[in-house]
């Protein structure tokens, strides 16, 4: 397997002449076969020759060495019949060696190839590949070599060789098509053990046969060793690429300029997606061959298993068909082989792209809406909500970046503008003479078992001016219960600056009492699909109403999401919940219409800028973010608007919106 076509000029000649396939035994040295048996000098006896022969089985031959060359071998088979009577070992037992050796065996140096040994030996004729012969370095004696080894190592090159020709192309050294099938076959029994989803991309370069007519075959290969060789490096920096004896990702040239790549045991579409882009991507970069500079592009075909087949005929020949798509298309892209799945997949691809750039160009934004007190009925905070205006898409909803930003690892960065943006701007308002709200972040799990994140709040509090009991950290339950243990030290880092620390969606996930009551939690936030159904449905009603009664018995307040309609309003102030938010008191609302619902509240309106009261909380949330505000004295209520619903207020319902 010929692995030597380097992408720089001025290899490229040697790049032509180093293309043929090497012979079975290239490379490897009559070394292979030594044995290290201890030389016997001129001066030892007959005697003493054979007792080491009887003592040692193995030994075939003996060297005979004086001042480190070798003079002779003395051949076990000979020695053996010849001095095997007690009458011979008599009469010659006690004579020197020197007179019963073969004075001119073969003497073969230790780097000599095994197939010009194998050559040697055949010239010298059978008794040296019977009776063993010298091996020397550089002159000097190193051990003994026999014919028996010599056979053996070169029928297992042979038998190696053999299969390296089955079954790995000879240009680019990549599996073949028959390897490659076995390989698949191997990953569907495992992802049908399994239930595991794999992929195939099959790969055709554009406008290869351009290459092969102009610069001719020669050149061609080079290319397709390069290009192989550059798809290895750029898989292997998060995959494996499969070579003899490894496991993971497979990529085979099924001949001509055809490659296909196996992505075993994926977790979605998206996945095979991302490989495909890398492939194309990697080929933007020209390549040095023949001191010629080259361009090449690559058309890209995907099938998934089980959605576009269970075999691997079937499979092959749907990435074919989709490959064919991809060069209908222009070329120099990549296509599913389900137009639909394809078509969503592209979207994914899209949006995660330009989400890498929306904090830098600016198009993430925060939207507020308020928390009301359902016993005073005052605004006590607001929540925040992210939102990602991207201006050739429009506006694209939570729903459809969040968790992409989670997969991608792009959360912690969107996380830490988030959380930086709102304590700006609670500090703005703070400037404008308002009172600040609380304000609650909520933290992804990504975010929240980075061990410096307490640091990087404390950094932004700092930078922004606000006090640490301005602000509210909100986590999911699943959060929670990854790592209970970690958690915990976390929550008490965070707590211990003075942090008030909330459970979003809570009943949705584990619930359990036995870290309840370990976390240093002040807050329950009862998730709205309990909320939606309460009026019709007495489970929902029954759930909502034990976690109020168990948040109260632990001490801790309870705020509801969610809520549209009176009835669900009037069932949560009876059961003695204390805050809600939801459609029926406002929408989410812009920055920019915040400060005027301030001066419409008495509550939120400052006589100074900056500072609040010590009867005063606040809260936020981050990347779907809120931000509170609790007061425990006075009786200020805000007025209705055609912003601002408060309890009391004529029933007016809203259809629901994604936040």
């Amino acid at each position: 397997m010929m692995k030597q076509c380097l992408e720089c000029p001025s290899n490229a000649q040697g790049l032509r002449e180093s293309t043929p396939q090497k012979t079975f035994g290239e490379g490897v040295t009559a070394a292979a076969i030594l044995k290290k048996i201890p030389p016997l000098a001129p001066t030892a006896t007959v005697a003493t020759a054979f007792q080491i022969l009887v003592d040692n089985p193995e030994y075939l031959a003996i060297a005979v060495v004086a001042d480190k060359q070798p003079v002779g071998l003395i051949i076990r088979h000979k020695l053996i019949q010849q001095f095997s009577k007690p009458f011979a070992r008599d009469l010659f037992g006690r004579k020197p060696i020197s007179g019963f050796m073969d004075c001119a065996p073969p003497i073969i140096d230790l780097r000599v190839n095994l197939d010009d040994m194998a050559r040697i030996m055949m010239e010298d004729g059978k008794q040296a590949m019977w009776d063993g012969f010298i091996l020397a370095d550089q002159g000097t004696y190193a051990g003994i070599g026999t014919g028996y080894d010599l056979m053996i190592r070169l029928t297992q090159l042979k038998q190696e060789y053999l299969f390296q020709l089955a079954h790995y192309d000879a240009v680019t050294g990549l599996p073949n098509r028959l390897l490659f099938k076995d390989r698949i076959n191997q990953a569907l029994e495992h992802a049908s053990r399994h239930k595991a989803q794999l992929a195939i991309l099959f790969i055709d370069l554009d406008r290869f046969k351009l290459i092969n007519d102009s610069l001719g075959h020669t050149s061609g290969d080079c290319l397709l060793q390069a290009v192989g060789d550059r798809w290895s490096q750029a898989l292997r920096t998060t995959d494996t690429i499969t070579r003899p004896g490894e496991e993971g990702i497979t990529i085979a040239r099924m001949g001509g300029d055809e490659f296909v790549i196996l992505l075993p045991d994926i977790k979605n579409d998206l996945d095979a997606g991302r490989v495909a882009h890398r492939i194309v991507e990697t080929l933007s970069k020209s390549f040095i061959i023949d001191q010629q500079e080259l361009f090449i592009t690559a058309s890209i075909g995907i099938s998934l298993c089980p959605t576009d087949g269970n075999d691997f005929e079937t499979l092959v020949k749907n990435a074919d068909a989709a490959m064919y798509r991809a060069k209908d298309q222009g070329r120099n892209r990549y296509q599913f082989y389900t137009a639909e799945m394809n078509a969503r997949a592209m979207d994914r691809l899209k949006i995660e792209t330009r989400l890498r750039h929306a904090i830098e160009q600016d198009e993430l934004l925060l939207n507020y809406q308020p928390q009301i007190d359902l016993q005073s009925g005052r605004i006590i905070g607001m929540e925040a909500l992210i939102r990602w205006h991207q201006p050739e898409i429009g506006l694209v909803s939570p729903a459809d970046f969040i968790p992409l930003a989670e997969e991608t690892g792009l959360i912690i960065p969107i996380g830490e503008w988030v959380l930086r943006t709102a304590c700006r701007q609670t500090r703005v308002w703070q400037e404008e003479g308002f009172v600040a709200p609380r304000i609650a972040i909520n933290v992804s799990a990504r975010q929240f078992y980075m061990e410096h994140l307490p640091d990087q709040i404390a950094q932004i509090l700092a930078e922004t001016g606000l006090n640490a009991d301005q602000i509210e950290i909100e986590l999911t339950e699943s959060v929670l219960i990854k790592n209970v243990d970690v958690a915990i030290n976390n929550l008490h880092r965070i707590k211990k600056m003075g942090i008030q620390i909330s459970i979003d969606d809570f009943g949705t996930g584990y619930s359990s009492l036995a870290y309840l009551k370990r976390l240093p939690i002040d807050i329950l936030k009862i998730d709205q699909s309990f909320v939606r159904d309460l009026t019709n449905n007495p489970a929902d009603a029954a759930i909502i109403n034990s976690i109020i009664t168990l948040a109260h018995s632990l001490k801790l307040r309870v705020i509801a999401e969610g809520v549209e309609t009176e009835a669900q309003l009037k069932f949560l102030k009876s059961h003695g919940c204390d805050e809600a938010q939801g459609y029926y008191f406002s929408r989410p609302l812009p920055v920019d219409q915040i400060p005027a619902l301030l001066k419409k509240s008495p509550l939120l309106a400052s006589e100074t800028s900056g500072g609040s009261s010590p009867n005063e909380r606040y809260s936020h949330d981050a990347v779907g973010n809120r931000l509170t505000k609790h007061t425990h004295n006075g009786e200020n209520r805000l007025t209705h608007s055609d912003q601002l619903r408060l309890p009391g207020d004529h029933n007016v319902s809203l259809a629901e919106e994604s936040c």
